[in-house]
């Protein structure tokens, strides 16, 4: 399918507007003070050019051979909510977004800063991607959503989950599918004045509250933007946010990974039972990507900014 591009891409920014869906970008301690310091979410690429910190990625590699690397990602979907405050089945249960505890909320014209941009149901770390012949085309796009003239306002937004986008596009495989976009921009940038919120995970670093210091780096770099501890379930928050803080603990005590995280003394017992469930759904690895990406990039952060960012 060809890209996004001219007018389409203010017809796709106005048709998310109008379902009340935003462009959702979840990234670490690390690259969020990077991202402050270039002045809005960047391409990993840009990151290396100007010797940015960020966190290394286990889909770099993949990334540079699918030719994404240049390009801004974000969700229609704040996938940080899944773990905190929705229901979980009774035998499997989510991972936290392994991309970040920070989750930035924009409104979705910030697509018009884009040259191009793809819909692609699947990520663009994928074997062999794809993202001209992968994307959706504009006319495409209604068919993501569950309904357009909604009987209800409350389903306006509603997206269509994984099985369900399956049958609409008649795609045949066993990994979850979600819709992913990829915007190409002329300096590889798209602006934090198009950020509306900020949530963060109810998480400690280092005896610091994680959204006390999110909050000095916004205000550091002088941007007036909103800055919120993330929802948690009203019935199972508190026991949810307890799991995140036993990960910590253990983390801190050098234990990185699912097995030895489970089969240690330190693991709490509603730790555990979240992790049977975890494994139940085949995600042991969602769990250790996120702990990894968790510990390089905001748990092992010091409170330093880089300032030796290049100019290009």
């Amino acid at each position: 399918m060809p890209l996004i591009e001219g007018n389409n891409i203010e017809y796709l920014a106005n048709l998310f507007a109008d379902r009340n869906v935003f462009f959702f970008h979840a990234c670490q301690l690390r690259d969020f003070r990077t991202y402050f310091q270039l002045g809005g979410i960047p391409s990993r690429n840009l990151m290396v050019l100007k010797s940015a910190n960020f966190t290394q990625f286990e889909t770099d590699k993949a990334d540079k051979e699918n030719e994404v690397w240049n390009l801004v990602f974000g969700n229609l979907w704040d996938y940080g909510s899944t773990f905190a405050n929705k229901m979980w089945g009774e035998n499997s249960a989510p991972v936290p977004n392994p991309f970040g505890p920070i989750t930035l909320k924009c409104e979705p014209n910030i697509l018009n800063e884009s040259n191009n941009v793809s819909v692609c149901l699947r990520s663009a770390g994928g074997i062999a991607f794809n993202r001209e012949g992968e994307g959706l085309s504009i006319d495409d796009i209604p068919r993501i959503f569950y309904c357009l003239n909604c009987e209800d306002e409350y389903k306006e937004s509603w997206l269509k989950y994984s099985d369900d986008l399956k049958k609409e596009f008649q795609i045949n495989t066993p990994n979850t599918l979600n819709p992913e976009l990829s915007c190409q921009t002329p300096n590889e940038l798209l602006s934090a004045d198009r950020i509306i919120q900020i949530l963060v995970d109810d998480i400690q670093v280092n005896g610091t509250p994680l959204i006390h210091t999110v909050k000095e780096i916004v205000r550091d770099f002088q941007f007036d933007i909103p800055v919120y501890n993330r929802f948690y379930h009203k019935e199972f928050g508190e026991t949810r946010k307890g799991i995140l803080s036993n990960l910590i603990s253990c983390a801190s005590e050098g234990l990185r990974t699912f097995d030895e995280i489970y089969k240690h003394k330190l693991c709490e017992e509603p730790t555990k039972e979240w992790m049977g469930k975890v494994n139940n759904c085949g995600n042991k690895y969602q769990f250790d990507r996120y702990l990894n990406y968790l510990i390089n990039g905001t748990l092992n952060e010091k409170n330093t900014p880089n300032n030796n960012i290049k100019s290009i």
